[in-house]
């Protein structure tokens, strides 16, 4: 499933493991960097966080699989 253009599909789960909150996992370096250049994550005292684009773009996603499981 091709979620965005702009990420690759482990991309996009390093968004979503940035996303679940203060307590990630740690994303690879190359993923944090597409990451903060695309605007989806910042960095805050040396960690990493989402952005209000980066949610959105998680929640568009979430609406598209529970699109496509409901046909």
């Amino acid at each position: 499933m091709e979620v965005n253009p702009y990420l690759t599909e482990a991309e996009f789960e390093s968004l979503a493991e940035v996303g679940t909150g203060f307590l990630h996992e740690a994303i690879p370096d190359d993923h944090a960097e597409h990451l903060l250049e695309l605007g989806l994550i910042y960095n805050l005292l040396g960690s990493v966080r989402i952005t209000i684009s980066g949610r959105h773009m998680l929640s568009a996603a979430n609406r598209v699989q529970y699109k496509s499981r409901l046909h």
